[in-house]
């Protein structure tokens, strides 16, 4: 299910461009975060520091990157590339975090990496 995401991107890139596509799906997702936020988490919400927000604030602008360069990407190759693509940044995970963090990689680690690229080819 995940990878026919890509297709129907694929589809409404062609008629929207891609910064619109991701404007109209994300403000819809944001106003329905906000909803769920004022129901729901009011308490939480209050709690929130400048620190904090400035931290969401950065990882958000990386994950609008993330989703640009994706949506952007899809113009210009097939949805299994980009779908491959998209998958192996999963898998790569163990390894960023054995080169930037130093953490040690077990040999599960390694054999679910390769079954996991395995699938994804």
């Amino acid at each position: 299910m995940w990878g026919c995401t890509f297709l129907i991107v694929q589809h409404a890139v062609r008629v929207l461009p891609p910064l619109a596509f991701n404007g109209i799906r994300f403000i819809g997702a944001a106003l329905l975060l906000a909803l769920i936020i004022a129901v729901f988490y009011r308490q939480e919400w209050k709690q929130m520091s400048w620190r904090m927000a400035g931290h969401a604030a950065l990882l958000g602008g990386l994950l609008f990157l993330g989703y640009t360069f994706q949506t952007v990407g899809l113009l210009y190759t097939s949805t299994s590339n980009a779908g491959f693509i998209t998958g192996l940044s999963v898998v790569i995970v163990p390894f960023l975090s054995f080169w930037l963090l130093k953490h040690r990689i077990s040999r599960f680690t390694w054999i679910s990496a390769f079954l996991a690229a395995a699938g994804l080819y």
